[in-house]
């Protein structure tokens, strides 16, 4: 997931290169086991995957059932979309960005130096804060329909949540995120 991502925001539109067809060399290697893999032609996920839903009363395509979406090619939204990676991975990528392994400190810094969005969130360079009852916690959300993921970490990465889920949120399982979120950002203190 991230070598792509990270790839991606580093290859300037018009440059005649993109993150497909990028070298490794120029990718983040976070130490990650996993293989994350950039679909940018291809709807087939190989191995196993979860399957993204989208359920009854959602803002794209009416059905009365929760409808698959797996195969809906998600590179429409470029690197942020197109890369399919695991909790794993996002977790390791985190522990890696915070605890200093990836950018020197000075970017770091930056990243972690957000704009408050509201009385809870900030929004930096590509990081989120939201404050918790029990403390800061930092990291990005992501989704496109039928899937939605949550990764928070403490400020040094060392303790994290990854929240992944198959369906988009709705009335239903919308209250349900909510708990476990504030759960999660709980046990990271």
């Amino acid at each position: 997931m991230t070598r792509s991502v990270v790839r991606s925001a580093r290859t300037p539109h018009g440059s005649g290169s993109n993150s497909a067809s990028t070298s490794a060399p120029d990718r983040a290697d976070c130490g990650s086991s996993n293989s994350p893999t950039f679909a940018v032609t291809d709807p087939d996920i190989a191995g196993h995957h979860a399957h993204g839903y989208l359920l009854p009363g959602n803002p794209f395509v009416p059905t009365d059932e929760p409808l698959d979406v797996t195969r809906i090619n998600p590179s429409w939204a470029w690197a942020a979309g197109a890369v399919i990676s695991t909790a794993t991975d996002l977790a390791s990528f985190y522990g890696a960005l915070l605890g200093g392994r990836l950018l020197r400190p000075a970017l770091l810094r930056e990243m972690r130096n957000t704009v408050r969005v509201d009385p809870v969130f900030g929004y930096g360079l590509g990081l989120y804060s939201m404050r918790t009852p029990c403390g800061t916690i930092w990291g990005h959300t992501g989704g496109e329909p039928g899937y939605v993921t949550f990764a928070f970490n403490d400020r040094s990465g060392d303790r994290n949540l990854v929240l992944m889920m198959s369906a988009s949120p709705d009335a239903q399982t919308g209250s349900l995120l909510n708990l476990a979120v504030g759960t999660g950002a709980a046990l990271l203190r």
